[in-house]
């Protein structure tokens, strides 16, 4: 094994042909992309996008959240841009049974409010015994000091208003 000089790898390298030179550049810049785009996936959790948190909530029995009644597994996403948009900040995703968002089960503005930050994500329900069900009141990420609350049925126009509409009365 020979060890060459630095300045006998640089005379090697400007006496090689210019397509041997284009090659090697080409694929340096192509392996530097692919590591790039590879740590950047690797690293990428889905929380650190700017604006963006997402959690997975199981709710083992029937609950009402907004203004639907979800049961099983979902992915709660809380959007910034969304929300400064006037849209929904809130879209809550049915979970198919290989855990990938599926379609929009419901969706919200939510309501802000200040908590001490968690270590771990949190949904928080209260019994309702008016309706005989769990009612999803607000959920907080974990490292958040926010909680974000979902909004009384009753400000709604066009969806449950209070649990009377569940009975038909």
């Amino acid at each position: 094994m020979t060890i060459h000089a630095p300045s006998d790898v640089r005379r090697a390298w400007r006496g090689a042909p210019r397509t041997d030179r284009s090659r090697a550049r080409t694929q340096l810049l192509v392996f530097a992309a692919l590591l790039v785009l590879v740590t950047a996936t690797l690293a990428g959790d889905h929380r650190v996008m700017p604006g963006r948190q997402t959690a997975i909530a199981h709710f083992e029995q029937p609950t009402i959240v907004w203004t639907e009644i979800l049961e099983g597994s979902y992915l709660i996403v809380h959007d910034d841009t969304r929300m400064s948009t006037g849209e929904p900040c809130t879209v809550i995703h049915r979970l198919d049974p290989m855990g990938k968002a599926r379609e929009e089960a419901v969706s919200f503005h939510c309501v802000p409010s200040r908590r001490p930050a968690l270590d771990q994500d949190k949904v928080a329900t209260r019994w309702d015994r008016f309706v005989g069900m769990n009612r999803m009141i607000e959920y907080q990420f974990a490292g958040d000091t926010e909680a974000h609350g979902v909004p009384s049925a009753q400000m709604t126009t066009n969806g449950l208003r209070s649990g009377l509409l569940l009975f038909g009365r």
